[in-house]
C-alpha cells in the first residue's frame, strides 16, 4: 500500500504465493514440488466501487497467471 503525506492510500499491491506439492500415493514420493509467486499493483480510484473492481480484476489475473 502506498500513501501520500496526508495518509491517503494511493495504490495497493497484491501478492499471490501458490505452493504445489504432488505426491505418489503409494510411495509418498514427491512428484511435483513447485512454488509460484506473482504480484499486481493497482491505483485507487475516486469511486470506491471502481477501486474494488480493480482489486477483483487483479486477483483474477493473478489466479489465471498461476493456472497457466
Amino acid at each position: 500500500m502506498v500513501k501520500d503525506t496526508a495518509g491517503k492510500i494511493l495504490s495497493y499491491k497484491i501478492n499471490l504465493l501458490t505452493l504445489i506439492t504432488v505426491k505418489d500415493f503409494t510411495t509418498d514420493e514427491k512428484i511435483v514440488d513447485q512454488n509460484f509467486s506473482y504480484s499486481s499493483s493497482y491505483q485507487t480510484q475516486s469511486i470506491f466501487s471502481e477501486t474494488k473492481k480493480l482489486e477483483i480484476k487483479s486477483i483474477e489475473n493473478l489466479i489465471n497467471k498461476t493456472y497457466q
